[in-house]
């Protein structure tokens, strides 16, 4: 742990010194091996020898430059400290080599920054020198460190090379806090633009979603008219449908909307620890680029809410409608099991009927052969009236056969 948090300390210079930063998105797919090569070459150009290395930042330098590669996890930050004023003719060379490799790399950076540290007197502002900088663009300007320096810059990049231009006037800094300033300077511009990297996918949610919303009430104000229950099934494809599209978009948008948020909160941390305080008549860089982040971000953090509440209210649809098929499917099965008590019912009633008639056939042909019985013995000459004992015997034969019946009924239910 204490490796990785001393990993990638603050440089550390004097005043005049030009500060230049590019920062790369790293493409996990793609191949940099172009770039590294231009870097490379970079490096033999301005005989920097290797001072440090490690798996977070490597460290190149000479007499007069200092090259600083910061790894961090999306993104790979290339800061060239050059001793001296932009008008000394190392400090010269060395920038247009800079922008030379620039040039010949495939792949375009983030953020391009460019810091100029020099002497300052906080009772006079060099107007001319600002305005051979900045023109005549509106100027920001603000007291950092407590007042130990001034900083200017306009916000508007140059037309040619795409660099943000920041003078920073050194009122009483030294070495160590210059390194400082110019390293949070550096890590403002970069976090407030990785941060606005989810702006374009809030776009996107916001401008399909109307469409799916629109879609998602017509099938709520249909699930209360549907009767159908193959319509309603039709109806649950389409929510299901709706569902995965809204999954895909998360997973599609979950990671950048974090990141967003986790950049936001070390750029406004950052901007906080410039200590910054009013140059009279100037409007402070922290506020001024606190507004112009800022609806970036609301609009990220409206297009994730507004996805979340679409996918909540596609869940709501889901087992609403889940509900009322279960809720049909349910009426149509207690439907089946009336008819079907019913037809029990009739069963039972026709059984009865069939075994009252069965017993009375019975008991029918069971005195037909006691007669028939009772008739022969007669014949043979024993005094009996068969009548007689027929009427005698036929309610023991209806009784009988009433608890016969019952019985085998019984036996065949236990079965």
């Amino acid at each position: 742990m204490h490796s990785i948090l001393y990993s990638r300390p603050t440089p550390s210079f004097s005043s005049p010194a030009q500060v230049l930063s590019h920062t790369f998105l790293l493409d996990r797919s793609a191949e940099h091996q172009d770039e590294l090569t231009h870097l490379i070459a970079l490096i033999d150009k301005l005989e920097l020898s290797q001072v440090t290395t490690g798996d977070r930042i490597d460290i190149y330098q000479n007499i007069h430059v200092e090259l600083r590669i910061e790894k961090h996890h999306e993104f790979i930050c290339c800061i060239y400290i050059i001793k001296g004023e932009d008008r000394d003719t190392s400090a010269t060379n060395t920038i247009k080599a800079i922008q030379q490799w620039l040039t010949r790399c495939k792949k375009k950076p983030l953020t391009q920054t460019h810091i100029s540290f020099n002497k300052g007197n906080m009772d006079v502002i060099p107007k001319k020198q600002l305005f051979t900088i900045f023109g005549n663009n509106q100027l920001n300007a603000s007291y950092v460190d407590n007042e130990s320096a001034r900083i200017w810059t306009s916000f508007y990049t140059n037309e040619c090379t795409d660099k943000l231009q920041v003078q920073i006037e050194d009122l009483s800094l030294g070495p160590r806090r210059s390194g400082r300033l110019a390293q949070n300077l550096i890590d403002i511009e970069n976090y407030r633009c990785l941060s606005a990297l989810a702006f374009p996918l809030a776009q996107e949610i916001v401008f399909n979603l109307s469409e799916k919303e629109q879609q998602l009430a017509a099938i709520v104000q249909s699930i209360s008219e549907m009767t159908n229950t193959e319509k309603e099934q039709a109806l649950l494809h389409q929510l299901l449908d709706l569902s995965v599209n809204s999954e895909t978009w998360r997973s599609k948008t979950s990671h950048r909307f974090s990141a967003s948020a986790a950049y936001q909160k070390i750029f406004d941390e950052r901007l906080s620890e410039l200590d910054e305080s009013k140059v009279l008549g100037y409007q402070l860089i922290g506020n001024f680029l606190s507004r112009a982040a800022m609806p970036y971000y609301r609009t990220c953090q409206a297009g994730e809410q507004r996805l979340t509440s679409y996918i909540l209210r596609i869940d709501r649809a889901v087992a609403l409608l889940s509900t009322r098929i279960r809720a049909t499917i349910e009426e149509q099965n207690n439907a089946l099991l009336l008819t079907a008590t019913k037809q029990n019912k009739q069963q039972m009633v026709l059984q009865e009927t069939v075994e009252a008639f069965s017993i009375i056939a019975i008991s029918y042909y069971a005195s037909s052969i006691l007669k028939y019985a009772l008739e022969s013995i007669h014949y043979f000459g024993f005094p009996l009236s068969p009548y007689k004992w027929v009427g005698v015997g036929l309610p023991i034969i209806l009784g009988s056969t009433y608890v016969l019946m019952k019985y085998f009924r019984k036996r065949k239910t236990d079965d």
